[in-house]
């Protein structure tokens, strides 16, 4: 890689009196020290991961971390100085350093501060900077009202921006009093030092080649902390694109009517997680399970790990990979249409952002009548919910009603009135959310009993609306069901939170009980998209709605279908995420998108029901992965993006 001294070169330097040597050694000097400074920011990454992730990471795989980072370091610092040698030789610039050790100091600044913060955000959301998950979420109006980012970690953002960039000029003014200690002046001595930058890069991604091959399923989560590791995980494919939606399909299926005209009342509590479902924490909602006219399922998922993705599988009885398209063509539910063409109106309340987050008012756009209380903290909203819902139920009405109530106090910083704080010690409620698992991890009892009380607090909401309608379950006059949005992990795998797409039992089962006369003996499994199939036929339907009319699930009276499926997924799942995970027979099989002329999935990691591994060779895995791509392709044309 040999350098000339162009005349340019002595022309733009002449006046300050430092050679284009001396200026380029610097400039060698400082890219290195950068790169350096950028290996230390996942040093520090690392060490945080291993402090959190359970299972904690291999000796093999700290060192296909480590050879990546070092590939990835050096190649940036090689980059950035051939880049910045290109800018002085074809911008001179009269006077200074020139043009070069401005880019450098510039662009080693806003890497700097990419990377630290990409890496933070990782360790918090255990997703990227630059995901579309965090994207999206940061772009939603209120984002505040749901998140609770603390004004010191807004704060603590903008200091490290400022730090960035602030320290890289006195850096490189370091580097212009010392290049001539190091053998970065000569151009010799630099060529030996790139030659030395290009045998190590070739060296550690020797490494990195040599081990990728063998990453096993559950070291993927720490394998994933790298930036752009999509190459090393094969999930680098296409994402996937819409190009019609066929939906509601056209069917020549006789109208559903239901005969049985009951009021329908669904409560769906955020963060409801199934670990903690029972008589300790829940012990109304353990009471109703157990009530003769009740069942509880034994294990139910939710349709995501994401609020909005468990609502509008409960609310349209889909897979959730349909919300974009079903958002962005305003796509109405047809269990909700059913359920209005026979005579129900439709009410609701919510103490969340449901209309307003991620654009979900399309899910809402059939209710007669719905309301958000969002002007007050959300166990206050919790309150007013609960006394709307209780209020209709006591109203006369002539036509049976659906009624949707949302509950949102187990959303951190998980909120509740003083007099239940049961469990201690606990954490204030204030307490930032943001500051990173491993520093919040010693105080994960205190985290974990404030989301227990606030559990508490919901549970007696519920139990307090159950008391009202007492007389009226026991006769069958009304149907009662509670389940989850989705779960929330407290560090069971290494996290805290639901955000990343991550999907352990912890993040995505939660409690489903149902309350009704005909309900089934016995639900031992079963998913959101199950909801309104199940609840037609208690309501008499006169035929149970089958894909042809635009549902996915089953109804769940006669026992669990042997072909009974389920797909669960994350934000932007396949158009701007790669992952999700199906559930058939025992089996929960993790895909990735991967490439293909069409829509094209695989799987990378294979468990059983209750996230222990299983065998990788079953012939059922290929089977779940094709039926995945079919469902994909059910009501829509899709293809990979080019």
């Amino acid at each position: 890689m040999p350098e000339k001294t162009h005349s340019s070169d002595v022309a733009a330097h002449a006046k300050s009196g430092k050679s284009p040597n001396a200026i380029r050694g610097a400039m060698m000097l400082f890219v290195l020290l950068n790169a350096g400074f950028q290996a230390l920011v996942y040093v520090i990454h690392d060490g945080r991961l291993v402090f959190t992730l359970t299972p904690s990471p291999t000796g093999e795989m700290r060192l296909l971390f480590a050879a990546y980072v070092i590939t990835a370091v050096l190649m940036l610092a090689l980059l950035f100085y051939m880049t910045a040698v290109a800018i002085d030789r074809l911008v001179p610039r009269q006077g200074g350093d020139g043009w070069g050790p401005l880019f450098l100091i510039g662009i080693e600044g806003l890497v700097f501060f990419l990377l630290s913060l990409d890496a933070r955000n990782y360790e918090i959301m255990g997703v990227h900077l630059f995901s579309s998950i965090t994207a999206k979420t940061l772009a939603n109006a209120d984002v505040q009202r749901e998140m609770q980012i603390p004004i010191m970690t807004v704060v603590g953002i903008v200091a490290l921006g400022i730090a960035s960039f602030a320290a890289e000029p006195f850096l490189f003014r370091w580097c212009r009093t010392r290049e001539e200690r190091f053998p970065f002046s000569p151009a010799t001595g630099r060529r030996w030092v790139q030659l030395a930058m290009l045998g190590v890069m070739l060296l550690t991604l020797g490494l990195v080649t040599s081990i990728q091959p063998q990453i096993p399923g559950e070291q993927r989560v720490y394998v994933r902390a790298l930036p752009f590791s999509g190459a090393l995980l094969g999930e680098s494919s296409p994402f996937l694109a819409v190009e019609a939606v066929h939906y509601p399909p056209k069917s020549d299926e006789s109208p559903i009517v239901l005969q049985r005209k009951k009021d329908v009342v669904l409560i769906t509590i955020e963060t409801l997680r199934a670990p903690d479902f029972g008589a300790e924490f829940t012990p109304h909602l353990h009471a109703l399970a157990n009530r003769a006219e009740c069942v509880a399922s034994d294990q139910h998922f939710s349709g995501g790990h994401t609020t909005e993705f468990g609502v509008f599988s409960l609310l349209y009885g889909v897979h959730a990979f349909h919300y974009e398209p079903f958002q962005q063509r305003s796509i109405p539910s047809v269990p909700l249409g059913i359920l209005r063409s026979n005579g129900f109106r439709l009410e609701g309340a919510a103490s969340s952002q449901l209309r307003e987050w991620n654009k979900g008012a399309f899910m809402l756009a059939n209710f007669d009548d719905y309301q958000e209380f969002v002007d007050v903290p959300s166990d206050q909203g919790d309150r007013r919910v609960v006394d709307w819902l209780k209020e209709r139920l006591s109203a006369d009405h002539a036509e049976p009603r659906f009624l949707f109530g949302f509950l949102d106090s187990t959303h951190h910083n998980y909120l509740y009135p003083p007099e239940f704080e049961r469990f201690t010690p606990v954490i204030p409620p204030n307490y930032d959310h943001f500051i990173g698992d491993e520093r919040l991890a010693p105080k994960r009892e205190r985290i974990h009993n404030r989301y227990k009380n606030a559990l508490g607090y919901v549970d007696f909401l519920v139990g307090e609306l159950v008391a009202s309608l007492d007389e009226r379950l026991a006769s069958g006059e009304v149907i009662l069901m509670v389940t989850g949005d989705h779960g929330e992990e407290f560090w069971e795998h290494g996290f805290l939170g639901h955000g990343a797409p991550v999907f352990n039992n912890e993040r995505i089962q939660v409690p489903f009980i149902l309350c009704g006369e005909g309900r089934p003996d016995a639900l031992t499994r079963s998913g959101h998209i199950d909801m309104f199939p199940t609840l037609f036929s208690l309501l008499g339907g006169t035929r149970t709605p089958t894909t042809r009319d635009g549902l996915n699930g089953d109804a769940l009276q006669g026992g669990l279908p042997e072909d009974h499926f389920l797909m669960i997924n994350g934000l932007d799942f396949p158009w701007g995420a790669r992952l999700a995970v199906a559930i058939s027979g025992e089996l929960k099989v993790h895909m990735e998108l991967c490439r293909g002329s069409k829509p094209c999935l695989r799987a990378w990691n294979t468990t059983d029901l209750q996230d222990q591994s299983g065998t990788q060779a079953s012939p059922l895995i290929s089977e779940v992965v094709q039926r995945s791509v079919g469902e994909l392709q059910r009501w829509m044309d899709i293809h990979p993006v080019r």
